[in-house]
């Protein structure tokens, strides 16, 4: 073992988390992350890749997508694969954390078990896997406020959910791809941010396909009746 990932070996890494990226998306992502231009990557640089990129000021939303899904992903494969219990020894779980080399301090990351420390010592597995199953803060907000308003347009006008849904996809693959997705959104809420967005998707989204679902639309906008809407 070399240390280091080629193109071939990191791109079959990212397809075992996420076997629905395409050939341009694992162009992409290994482009980010030899930075380098040495034709492979080593530990360093696959952290950075998923967990230093947060925060910055990312030009290019496609590549903090994919980002957000993988990483979502790989700590929830890398923290809780093999664990059945439902609680978990903090020493395990502390290793665990330091292996994925997200940046945390000592301090930091003794808070964080502290923070789901259950009475008998051990650390609550479901209350974290809960808590990093969750959308940026104020997006459940953001997705009821933005869903009501939707939904009232469905009340005063005239088209099924169905139609409208179809006249959205654009592409006909009966689903709502991100770009789609976002100018439907951007009708009501111009002033949504990337990291709102995406926020939204990911709230949505709940099968991790990076599109919206008739069902998922459904549940967006709190669908129980026939309700419609048209887009013109």
């Amino acid at each position: 073992r070399s240390g280091r990932l080629s193109q071939h070996e990191f791109s079959r890494l990212l397809l075992a988390f996420d076997d629905s990226l395409t050939d341009s998306d694992l162009g992409l992502l290994w482009h980010n992350a030899d930075k380098d231009g040495s034709g492979n990557i080593d530990r360093d640089e696959f952290a950075k890749l998923f967990f230093r990129h947060r925060g910055r000021a990312a030009t290019d939303s496609t590549i903090v997508h994919l980002l957000d899904r993988l990483r979502k992903r790989a700590i929830s494969e890398w923290l809780f694969g093999g664990i059945r219990e439902t609680h978990v020894d903090r020493v395990d779980m502390s290793e665990r954390l330091r292996e994925l080399s997200c940046g945390l301090s000592n301090k930091e990351l003794e808070q964080l078990l502290d923070h789901f420390a259950a009475r008998n010592g051990l650390v609550d597995v479901e209350s974290l896997r809960r808590e990093l199953d969750k959308p940026p803060g104020g997006i459940d907000l953001l997705v009821h406020n933005l869903g009501s308003r939707i939904r009232r347009a469905i009340e005063r006008t005239g088209a099924s959910i169905e139609d409208i849904f179809a006249r959205v996809d654009e592409d006909g693959s009966g689903r709502l791809e991100r770009a789609e997705f976002r100018a439907f959104v951007e009708r009501f809420e111009p002033s949504i941010t990337p990291r709102q967005f995406q926020g939204l998707l990911d709230c949505l989204d709940k099968d991790w396909s990076g599109s919206i679902s008739l069902r998922d639309f459904r549940a967006f906008i709190g669908d129980k009746t026939e309700e419609r809407v048209v887009t013109e």
